[in-house]
């Protein structure tokens, strides 16, 4: 039993670093050797009922399939393929839930890529598709319970998500950095913010939105000390009647290849706001340290030290990211209403 009280420590230690990959497969070791005795034993009833295990089981369960879902090629239909991005979508059979998966790299610091995600208030001035948002709670160093508002092309009515975010430190064993939706808060009870110490008063005002359900997940890989592979994953409820495929195809480009192009411009070229916070906020001395702990280990600290030193490494045709692109067309958008075109109106938004 004591081996078993100090393997459970050790389970609870990587979870309090937010090693949460590791906390999981720890545990998982441990129930494996505990599976020839009976489910009363006092090992396998010291396990079950430890409430401290509890979180990491529910949180690992969740992220164990986001995780699949973001490294799995099976199931995805191409939506936009440039020279530096590709975009994929999957579509739920008989339901309008959509799910993007935006792949690419970017070229920046890594502390400026991880500011740029962070600092949700600031998402207005860095993606034209963020109307609001707000960190209604900071849990610990790397969990968040965040509120966003999103906008919608009219007359579609404004989008808001609701959801508690996770970072977790999977580079000792996995490569990796992730940031994963771990509950949904949108149609939750208000018991369930109340978990949190959140009110319906800490809310945003979004009268004029709908409540959706929303998931957004983020992988960052190094491939280069300089040169970071991101996945992000967003599957959403929009809460439509339908979703066309020119629709699809329209925020696959609009949104997905965009999203990438901006954070990288926006972290080489940090704002005033950015750049104080970056200064003053301990988590992003603690995100660089990690990552210059990861590529020292392969004998590449001095080079990710060196930081960024090739911008012009590609050319794009990609837009703007300061501005909103085109609209996908106003007789798509007027049928999402169940409005019919006016005749002689003009054909875009």
């Amino acid at each position: 039993m004591e081996n078993v009280c100090e393997a459970v420590e050790r389970v609870l230690s990587l979870y309090s670093e937010d090693k949460l990959f590791q906390a999981s497969r720890e545990l998982a070791k441990i129930e494996n050797d505990l599976g020839h005795l009976s489910e009363d034993s006092e090992e396998r009833l010291f396990l079950k009922n430890h409430v401290g295990l509890r979180p990491v089981r529910d949180e690992a369960n969740k992220v164990t399939l986001m995780m699949n879902t973001m490294r799995s090629d099976e199931g995805w239909s191409p939506c936009y393929q440039g020279p530096s991005t590709k975009v994929s979508f999957r579509k739920e059979p008989n339901s309008a839930i959509l799910t993007f998966k935006i792949e690419g790299l970017v070229v920046a610091k890594v502390g400026h890529v991880a500011c740029i995600i962070n600092e949700i208030d600031l998402f207005p001035d860095i993606f034209w598709f963020i109307r609001e948002g707000k960190t209604l709670k900071k849990i610990g160093r790397m969990k968040r319970v965040l509120h966003v508002r999103s906008k919608i092309l009219w007359p579609i009515l404004d989008r808001d998500f609701l959801s508690h975010a996770a970072a977790i430190d999977g580079l000792d064993q996995d490569d990796c950095i992730a940031i994963l939706t771990i509950e949904d808060l949108a149609d939750q009870p208000a018991s369930a913010l109340a978990r949190y110490g959140i009110t319906e008063e800490d809310l945003m005002n979004c009268s004029n939105s709908v409540r959706a359900e929303m998931e957004v997940n983020f992988v960052f890989t190094p491939v280069e000390p300089t040169i970071t592979k991101v996945i992000c994953v967003a599957r959403a409820d929009p809460k439509l009647p339908f979703v066309p495929v020119q629709l699809i195809n329209w925020i696959g480009r609009a949104f997905g290849r965009l999203m990438l192009k901006a954070i990288e411009a926006k972290a080489n070229n940090l704002s005033v706001t950015h750049r104080k916070r970056y200064e003053g906020d301990p988590l992003y001395r603690w995100i660089e340290e990690r990552i210059g702990q990861y590529w020292a280990a392969r004998g590449r600290k001095e080079e990710f030290d060196q930081g960024v030193v090739d911008l012009n490494r590609r050319e794009s045709i990609e837009n703007n990211v300061d501005t909103a692109p085109k609209g996908p067309g106003r007789a798509i958008m007027m049928s999402l209403a169940g409005r019919k075109v006016p005749w002689g109106s003009k054909a875009e938004l």
